[in-house]
């Protein structure tokens, strides 16, 4: 069940072939239920290069806090 859909572009930046790139997101809060899951979508602009992301009720509900 799809529960809420927001589309946002964002520039991100770009990584030279063979180097590595970090990237971190902050979201509001939420709790997911046993089942559920959380998944973010990044989508290459003009490219072929898309990827998925999926986190589980237990990566989410026990996520730790960055300062």
């Amino acid at each position: 069940m799809l529960l809420s859909k927001a589309t946002q572009d964002l520039w991100l930046g770009t990584v030279a072939p063979s180097s590595k790139g970090r990237m971190v997101f902050k979201i509001d809060r939420l709790a997911l239920t046993r089942g559920q899951v959380f998944r973010v979508y990044f989508y290459e602009k003009g490219g072929a290069r898309n990827f998925e992301v999926t986190l589980s009720a237990g990566d989410v509900n026990n996520a730790k806090r960055l300062n």
